[in-house]
Order: structure tokens, then sequence, then C-alpha cells
């Protein structure tokens, strides 16, 4: 699902260049047909130069074709039941109800939808709807900043579609595995569902890496002292040393040993960690599945030390 710009820019250029702009970092992939050739992470800084950030990765580089994505509060996503009928009439009965399945008016955002597949209701056949709404202003903020780095979009997509693509070409699912598929930014977290490759549902949560920060900077006494960190101090540290185990025997520099650390973090931890179980129970129980095969996790936060064991541990899931 995605806002179609081919049609508006002539493009110049070889091979495929995805990015990704978050709220700390822009990643990118480069491709040359199914190939990938180049990729990289770059943070964007305290000037939040986006633009700046985003010319300083591709330098050169002119690209035939440039998708990215939107995500975050500025697009809605709802999902629905619906009898079978044309798009035409979907579309219709999407409007004429819109408040129920947009937090934005008509005028304000871009709509679109698109039918993930069937699913049976008291015996009807009805189809699984997901609705998608995104602020006008915020995606042409988006186009604008690409444009200022020397980039002319060819599409502007969501974030679960990407990730259903993503996990399409490089996952090697299988066609009745259950897949969760997790994309920890730094303020939100997108959680999709997929049987094999269709996606089912997709949600995102205000739960990420800033939350664990956050929690870091309450002060505690310990046996060895107090510790208190400010923000920048925590994010550091949990950039260093992850989420430590408590058999940990590293110290910080300050002598602590690290595994204060996951006293701090126990709070998000565990609230993050509801939310993911509560998100898989209601897949489940809505679309009649018996269990989750694989979580696949990815995103800046992904990268932290620990986090691969803490999900297996909190979700028993491999």
């Amino acid at each position: 699902m995605a806002l179609n710009l081919g049609s508006l820019f002539k493009t110049e250029g070889k091979g495929i260049f995805s990015i990704d702009i978050g709220s700390n970092s822009v990643k990118f992939v480069r491709m040359d047909g199914s190939k990938i050739t180049d990729y990289g992470l770059k943070e964007i800084g305290e000037t939040q130069d986006i633009a700046g950030t985003i010319k300083e990765l591709i330098k050169d580089y002119k690209p035939a074709q440039v998708f990215s994505f939107v995500s975050g509060p500025s697009v809605s996503m709802r999902q629905a039941l619906f009898p079978k009928m044309n798009r035409r009439e979907l579309r219709d009965s999407i409007v004429l109800r819109l408040d129920k399945y947009s937090p934005f008016a008509l005028e304000e955002a871009i709509l679109d939808f698109r039918t993930l597949g069937s699913v049976k209701e008291a015996g009807v056949v009805k189809d699984n709807v997901m609705v998608v709404a995104a602020r006008k202003d915020i995606v042409s903020d988006h186009i604008s900043t690409m444009r200022k780095a020397g980039l002319e979009p060819t599409s502007i997509g969501i974030a679960p579609f990407a990730l259903a693509g993503a996990v399409r070409k490089f996952a090697r699912i299988k066609p009745e595995e259950n897949i969760c598929v997790l994309d920890i930014g730094s303020e939100f977290t997108n959680i999709v569902f997929m049987k094999g490759e269709r996606l089912d549902l997709a949600r995102t949560i205000t739960t990420a890496g800033n939350a664990i920060t956050e929690a870091m900077t309450v002060s505690i006494t310990t046996e060895e002292g107090e510790l208190s960190l400010d923000a920048r101090e925590a994010e550091v540290i949990k950039r260093r040393y992850g989420i430590p185990s408590e058999e940990s025997t590293e110290k910080l520099e300050s002598g602590m040993p690290v595994r204060r650390i996951a006293t701090l973090q126990r709070s998000a931890l565990e609230r993050f960690g509801a939310e993911i179980n509560r998100s898989i129970d209601y897949y489940k129980r809505e679309f009649g599945e018996p269990k989750i095969d694989r979580i696949l996790i990815c995103g800046g936060t992904a990268l932290l030390k620990g986090i691969k064991t803490f999900f297996e541990q909190t979700t028993k899931i491999p």
C-alpha cells in the first residue's frame, strides 16, 4: 500500500534505493535488481538535519527508484470485517463511517485500504480490510526532506507493508508458518503478524527504545551506592551494555555493577513484554491460530545486546 509518485517525477539513475527515516537515525538499503549492493545506518544527531544526514549516506549515488514509508501517530491503521463488495462500494462504506476507521478528517488525510484476506464470521465469509489514513502534511514534509537531499520519491508506503515485503523476500517463510515481526525503533514499535506470505494483522505501540532509556533515569540506592543517570548517560550505557543479565560481572566506569542497570530497565521491559504478549494472544484468538512459530526483530533498538534473549524468555517463542 503506497502513495504512487512515479508518474509525477522523471527519474534518471540506476538501481533501487529504500530509505527509513526514523526518530534518531536514517537506514537505507541499495539494490540492483534483486541483489543488495549496499546498506547502512547513520545517526541524525542533535542538529536534526535529516536531509544532510541522507546526503552523507547517499553521496553521489543517483537511484532510478526511491522507496520510503511513514509510521507513528501520523499514520492510522484500522482493521475491520466487511461483507464481500467491489472496491468502489468498499470505499463508500469506509468514507460513510470514516470516524470509525480514522482519527483524521477526510480533507486532512490520504486514505487508502487493502483487503488482506477472507475471514469467516458466524458462518459468513467476509473480507479482512486494513484502512490506512496518513496525514497529508506529514507525507508532504517527508517528500520535501527527501527532495532536499536530492532524492525524488517513487512511492511512500507504510511500515507494516514494507516489513511484510521484506519478510517475503528474505525470511524464507513456510506456507503455514505464523510469524510475528517486531520493528523496534526509538519511539514506536510496529508489530506485524503474518500467516505464510499473507499479512494478517498490524498495529503500532508507543513502547520502544526510548522507554527503556527513560526508565534508566530513575535514581535508585544499591548496596554499592546511589545509581543516578541523566538521559544522555542512560542512552550511552544502554547502547553499550544493552539489556544485561543478572549474572553479568561487568562494571560501569563508576565501579557500579552493570547488572544494576537491569533493575532500572525492569519496569519498561515488563511493560514492553506484556504489550507484545497481549498482541500475540489477540492474534491467536481472533485468527484461530494455536501458536506463533517465529519472532523476527528489526529496527534500531533490535541491535541492543540481550534483546533477542529478552523476547525469547518473555514470549517463550524462538
